[in-house]
């Protein structure tokens, strides 16, 4: 039924005349985006009750990052948020269950969202550090708190009044199910940083070693 309803919105506000009411066009984006977090808390809530079971296939990471910049595109722009996003070619792949690690990086950008109530940046990205393939989101939010740090990978462990606390824990299962890690820490500068780190033994370019900064990103910048 959620499905149903968010691909109703979507027709509707493809129909709907540029000209029309901004009021309307608002309640239709609020209507999109909330149908849209329904449905990942229902499938969050079903792949926690049951054992993650992984489909592993080659993933080129470029089309997946630019799959995540169009998901929220519309909503960092509505809420003034730039999101910065790594599409660089250059990138190795990586085996991995693609799917799963789609929900993974859509949990941590939007709790990245989450965090930036006032705008802000969020950058997703990537680097290649000790043969390894590290994964970043990064915002300029309040960071963690020094309990948040220690609790925030536990089941329905939240901060947010409307916050269901699977997120983070369901992204932790996962990610342990591929082998990976997940690292949560605080910017020096301010903000949160999540890293997932892919080990050289799922990469099918193994790098050279030593440290490899993320190329030129793609920007969304939000109004405001």
């Amino acid at each position: 039924p959620l499905n149903a309803l968010s691909m109703s919105v979507q027709t509707l506000r493809r129909r709907l005349d540029p000209a029309a009411d901004e009021r309307n066009r608002n309640a239709l984006a609020v209507l999109d985006e909330e149908s849209r977090r329904l449905n990942r808390l229902v499938e969050d809530l079903l792949v926690y009750a049951r054992p993650v079971q992984l489909h592993r296939e080659p993933v080129a990471l470029p089309p997946l990052l630019e799959r995540i910049r169009r998901m929220f595109v519309e909503t960092a722009d509505r809420q003034g948020i730039r999101l910065r996003v790594d599409t660089a070619e250059a990138a190795p792949r990586f085996t991995a269950d693609e799917d799963q690690l789609l929900r993974v990086l859509i949990n941590l950008v939007q709790n990245a969202i989450d965090n930036l109530e006032g705008g802000g940046e969020i950058t997703l990205g990537w680097a290649r550090e000790d043969n390894h393939l590290l994964l970043e989101v990064v915002d300029t939010g309040p960071g963690f708190t020094p309990e948040a740090l220690q609790r925030a990978l536990e089941p329905f462990y939240t901060t947010r009044r409307q916050g269901t606390g699977l997120g983070l824990s369901l992204s932790a299962e996962i990610l342990k199910a591929h082998g990976w890690q997940l690292a949560l820490a605080n910017r020096p500068g301010g903000g949160a940083m999540v890293t997932v780190t892919v080990p050289a033994s799922d990469l099918l370019e193994v790098p050279a070693g030593g440290s490899t900064p993320a190329a030129p990103l793609t920007e969304t910048k939000g109004e405001g």
